[in-house]
């Protein structure tokens, strides 16, 4: 294939970039790479367009080329003139494990078939030159030992790492692309195959995301906020998805005072501590609003693009290892492993919240306790030997942590090996202020009295007490009393549908049974027999 030179070959040229670009974006959303950087900066970047990290950590240095001017095939001269062999050979022995790929839709005439020879021959000189038997092989083998200057093993290895890869141009890859991209994302009138092709090939350029990583949820979040959305696939085995489900799960079981989610300061402390590659202990009396806190500290996490997993271990799991544990979540291994994986090395975060649950759940504390101190080991290791940047955050209360040695151990680990150990840093959730609380229950706040004042600025009473409608909530002084009301109100609103409340008192007896004779604080089960439900 042949461009005209001047403009118009140059636009087809970058053309045929973009286009590789976007197959490359599709790779990562399907989870075949796990990071893509666009033209990185200093020597990184030399003589390439892009360098993807696979899943198994290689790292590919992709060139691509639209054209070979007007020569119908590369040949050495050619490849020589655009310094393939210098920046193949300087990308490959950067790094262990790095790999160089040409992208061309013009031939190579059998350097191709060389490389393939190389990764063959199980990298001994001797298997390697019984299978350069052709004289055109053996003319790009006298080539390449002359262009990166090695011969025996070591140009075997550079060959073997070497991909020279024949890409087609024109409207049969166009359409390939646009057939992939209707099996991955919704279409509609706004949003054809072709649109979102478009889209894709001017993700770096819209986004200025040159120089820096580009993970699969900047992708997924970019698509979002232009209306456009990926399909639910059956059984898909992807990471992301399956995050970005638990954490949805984790968001939809926190309950809001009716105002919204209240700004705490501590908030502000937990995130200065996670973004200077520190862990969190997030310490608060019950009710103070350790988790609403987190739900805020997600927030920001997700308007910064930090990866982040949320776990609640009060859910009803057993698990004896961080892998079962994971695909007891339906994750592929071990929360931290996949994190890790869809993160690309870039800083993320594992929020365990409800830690104290596993205090009050006997038969489950040895277990969990063990596979949490797991993934803690698994955080100190992915920092440590692969580069890694993962904080993690646990919600506990302070009277468990405080008294609990098992609790205690956990978070605190050995003083040995200080270099590669989790730095923590305790943030303890305080009381409402009294602005806060106003803003809440309005004027009448400075008439009540200064027990039920005192009262309301925990977050837990202050959303009980806005649940009750009756005036007589102003009169309460006691949790005992706020308590006693809320459920009087529970009782009337059962008459009023007709269900009997003896019948709702034995659903609540019953509830309470469950979750003490199983051990859980997490209750799915449902009472059938109550009237009219």
């Amino acid at each position: 294939m042949s461009l005209e030179r001047g403009g118009r070959g140059d636009k087809e040229g970058n053309r045929y970039e973009d286009r590789f670009f976007a197959k490359l974006l599709l790779e990562l959303i399907l989870e075949k790479l796990v990071s893509i950087e666009v033209e990185p900066l200093g020597k990184e970047g030399e003589g390439i367009e892009f360098v993807a990290t696979a899943p198994d950590g290689e790292q590919r240095y992709y060139q691509c080329k639209g054209a070979n001017g007007a020569n119908t095939s590369w040949r050495s001269y050619d490849l020589k003139h655009h310094n393939v062999f210098k920046h193949a050979k300087e990308h490959i022995l950067s790094g262990k494990n790095h790999t160089y790929y040409f992208i061309s839709p013009v031939p190579y005439d059998e350097l191709d078939t060389l490389c393939n020879r190389a990764r063959s021959c199980c990298g001994t000189e001797e298997a390697f030159a019984e299978q350069v038997s052709s004289s055109s092989l053996r003319k790009w083998k006298n080539c390449c030992e002359m262009e990166f200057q090695e011969t025996g093993e070591q140009l075997v290895y550079l060959l073997s790492q070497c991909y020279f890869e024949l890409q087609p141009a024109g409207e049969e890859p166009r359409r390939d692309l646009e057939d992939l991209i209707s099996l991955l994302f919704i279409e509609d009138d706004s949003h054809s195959a072709t649109t979102i092709r478009i889209l894709l090939e001017r993700f770096a350029n819209d986004q200025s995301y040159w120089g820096k990583p580009i993970i699969s949820s900047d992708v997924d979040k970019w698509l979002k906020q232009q209306g456009i959305h990926q399909r639910m696939r059956e059984k898909d085995s992807r990471c992301l998805p399956r995050i970005q489900k638990l954490n949805q799960t984790y968001k939809e079981r926190f309950r809001a005072i009716d105002a919204g989610l209240i700004h705490r300061t501590e908030t502000n402390q937990v995130l200065q501590h996670i973004l200077a590659g520190k862990s969190v202990i997030v310490l608060g009396t019950a009710g103070t609003g350790k988790s609403g806190c987190l739900q805020e500290v997600i927030q920001a996490l997700e308007s910064q693009d930090i990866p982040y997993l949320s776990l609640s271990l009060d859910r009803d799991q057993s698990a004896q290892s961080p892998d079962q544990y994971g695909r007891c979540l339906d994750l592929p291994d071990s929360p931290v492993a996949t994190l890790f994986r869809v993160s690309g090395g870039r800083r993320c975060v594992l929020v365990f919240d409800q830690l104290d649950a596993l205090r009050w759940t006997n038969s489950r504390t040895s277990s969990m306790l063990d596979v949490c101190k797991a993934m803690l080991r698994q955080i100190q290791q992915f920092n440590h030997l692969e580069r890694g940047q993962i904080s993690c955050i646990f919600a506990v209360r302070s009277f468990d942590y405080e008294t609990d040695w098992g609790l205690q151990r956990l978070l605190k680990p050995s003083t040995k090996d200080e270099e590669n150990q989790i730095l923590w840093e305790e943030v303890r959730i305080g009381a409402l202020s009294e602005e806060d609380v106003q803003n809440i229950v309005g004027e009448i706040y400075p008439k009540l009295s200064l027990r039920l004042r005192t009262l309301l600025r925990v977050p837990s009473d202050l959303y009980v007490w806005t649940r009750i409608k009756d005036d007589t909530r102003n009169t309460v002084t006691t949790l005992f009393q706020l308590m006693d009301k809320w459920w009087n109100q529970i009782l009337s609103e059962c008459r009023m549908m007709e269900v009997d409340a003896n019948s709702a008192v034995e659903c609540r007896d019953r509830v309470a049974e469950y979750m003490r004779s199983r051990e859980t604080l997490l209750c799915r089960y449902y009472c059938s027999q109550i009237k009219g439900q």
